[in-house]
């Protein structure tokens, strides 16, 4: 199930990097131009992730996780094939929400794989989920390059298919928890569920994400009504949501009591926090290798490899270290840390400086791996039993966020300081060489569209000013994107405080067996 989501949230975002390219390959795909809504295709999932992962958790813990995790991966299948049979970009935005919707159930995988065994054995369990996924998150971004450069985008939703597939069998053959409340019929249990809240906490988040998107992918600036309106409801309803979920809701959709626990709210805190370095590291990187480095599609999957392959061996690493070393608090700090050091070092490369830059991406990505089971580890075992799974659902969703909220920030400052420095770099390094000053709109429009025909076409136009032009624009790339790691670097700092004061959950790690697969 894992697998499945690894390969989407990494290999899909390589593919919508590359798609305009791949997809005016030839006459049949030019329907998919204009690019303008390439940037839903990620925010669709995103945001799907976000808006359906904490109530799947409640609800799963009400009714059990069988049927959550069929339906996760019949979704996943659907969209999958959809995606691989589109003939527009608007067929793959649906798809991918039929993929998001997929992935916020199959995310909770390791609730169920980590109420089976006993707390002493709980990062193994999520260690080991992690590890599932090893070749598409250590190697997506090459696959789905490659792919993209020797056969098909499509190949990443063939693959897909493929892994739906197999999960799915899987899953209706071998996964059969006993369900957690006897005592009463699924049905009651559906009907009495928190349905007031399940739809204000969606409405809340898709507002978000409909704030959050188009302001991100520059479709909108962040004062137009069309971002402020619905950031604005989404905030006051998820508002709103908390006070009726405390005071209102008999039976609330999150307890109330589960926010009381010591360190439960504050590790929502720190990966909301934390999660924007982490997606500044692959994300946002993904995008500064394309402007400032490499045009090569394999190139380009080689230079993300260092960070995906740190992130599997950080998570063995916890996997097998947590629990020894103990003072879990401190671990978490210590990772945050070390990602908040290395993502700060981003800030110091330069269009020369592509080795250093491979190095500080392992090395954050060792941590981004820690974090990510540590985080796990920490909030499963500090919530009760029978809300393992609202605990997990709330995680995924508080990160999800804060990485929207990340990359919302990282592609605003980019797309502001480029529009603001780009023409004025490319003039001063080009009118000296003798291009016209009256061809400047049409070098960049040129540089732009990456259209060497109308390069060739620009009055004046010669090797040496191609080449002056192509080294402003890297320069100007690399000053704007330096700019985004010293917010990423400063909520680092947020997350690396507040995991000090994050409760130890060592002592937790007992024996204690959550649920037995012999009452099934």
């Amino acid at each position: 199930m894992e697998s499945k989501v690894s390969t989407e949230q990494y290999e899909d975002a390589a593919v919508v990097e590359k798609e305009p390219t791949a997809c005016g390959d030839s006459p049949q795909q030019q329907r998919f131009r204009p690019i303008t809504n390439y940037s839903w295709l990620f925010t669709t999932w995103l945001v799907c992730v976000a808006i359906f992962s904490a109530p799947l958790g409640s609800l799963a813990d009400r009714i059990g996780r069988r049927y959550f995790f069929i339906a996760g991966n019949v979704f996943a299948l659907i969209g999958a094939i959809i995606c691989a049979a589109a003939q527009s970009v608007n067929v793959i935005i649906v798809g991918m929400t039929f993929g998001g919707i997929g992935a916020a159930h199959q995310q909770l995988a390791v609730a169920g794989l980590s109420e089976i065994f006993p707390n002493k054995y709980r990062a193994y369990d999520i260690g080991a989920v992690q590890l599932s996924a090893f070749p598409f998150v250590a190697c997506g971004s090459l696959i789905g390059f490659s792919m993209a450069k020797y056969a098909t985008w499509r190949w990443v939703y063939y693959l897909n298919i493929i892994l739906d597939g197999l999960a799915l069998i899987a899953v209706v053959l071998l996964y059969h928890p006993p369900f957690p409340n006897k005592e009463t019929p699924r049905w009651q249990l559906i009907k009495c569920a928190d349905w007031i809240g399940i739809s204000v906490s969606i409405v809340g988040v898709v507002g978000l994400g409909l704030g959050f998107g188009p302001a991100a992918f520059g479709l909108h600036g962040w004062g137009a009504a069309a971002v402020l309106v619905p950031l604005t409801l989404g905030i006051a309803l998820l508002i709103a949501v908390g006070f009726w979920m405390r005071y209102g809701s008999s039976d609330p959709l999150h307890p109330p009591e589960i926010f009381n626990i010591r360190g439960f709210s504050n590790l929502l805190l720190i990966v909301t926090a934390i999660y924007m370095p982490v997606y500044a590291l692959t994300f946002v990187w993904s995008q500064e290798v394309q402007a400032v480095y490499t045009t090569d599609p394999i190139e380009i999957g080689l230079y993300n490899f260092p960070a995906g392959f740190g992130a599997e061996v950080g998570a063995i690493i916890a996997a097998l270290v947590a629990r020894r070393l103990g003072r879990t608090n401190l671990q978490l700090a210590i990772a945050c840390l070390v990602l908040t050091i290395f993502t700060g070092l981003q800030a110091t490369l330069t269009p020369n400086s592509i080795k250093p830059a491979l190095g500080y991406m392992s090395i954050g990505g060792l941590a981004i791996g820690y974090i990510q089971v540590i985080s796990v580890v920490m909030i499963q075992l500090e919530a009760p039993d029978k809300y393992i799974g609202d605990a997990t659902g709330l995680l995924i969703s508080f990160r999800t966020v804060g990485a929207a909220l990340g990359v919302s920030i990282c592609l605003t400052i980019v797309k502001s300081k480029v529009r603001s420095t780009w023409p004025h770099a490319v003039a001063e390094a080009t009118v000296p060489l003798g291009l016209p000053a009256t061809s400047l709109p049409a070098l960049l429009g040129a540089l732009q569209t990456q259209s060497v025909p109308a390069l060739m076409a620009v009055p004046g136009i010669s090797p040496q000013i191609i080449e002056a032009a192509t080294i402003a624009t890297k320069l100007t790339y690399a000053a704007a994107f330096r700019l985004i790691y010293y917010p990423a670097l400063a909520l680092g700092v947020v997350g690396t405080v507040l995991s000090l004061f994050a409760k130890d959950v060592t002592p937790l790690m007992t024996n204690h067996l959550a649920v037995s697969m012999t009452q099934s």
